[in-house]
């Protein structure tokens, strides 16, 4: 970008690197789903939890993760797309529920 003053500047480089392999990645099933659905994920190590949250961001549940698949209720969820956040201390990943 150059100024007025015909001065300019390069921006830092950055890079970005995402080490989400299949192997740990967050899975939703059944999906779509009426009254259950299994987050499958990497296996619990500490204070992993799993958050339901619908299109306006708000949590609708939450759970301890457990083992490598945790089970969901859905069955007093309206029908729609929810968000299904796997949080742990070093990650964060997302995936789409459609409750019917």
């Amino acid at each position: 970008m150059i100024d007025k003053d015909g001065k300019f500047e390069y921006s830092n480089t950055v890079s970005v690197n995402n080490t989400t392999t299949t192997s740990t990645a967050v899975a939703v099933y059944p999906n779509p789903a009426t009254s259950y659905s299994f987050v499958k994920h990497p296996v619990v190590t500490g204070n992993e939890t799993i958050g339901v949250y619908n299109n306006n961001g708000m949590m609708l549940a939450q759970v301890k993760a457990s083992g490598n698949q945790t089970r969901l209720d859905v069955s007093s969820f309206a029908k729609g797309t929810y968000h299904v956040v796997f949080s742990s201390s070093t990650d964060r990943q997302v995936c789409k529920l459609v409750v019917n």
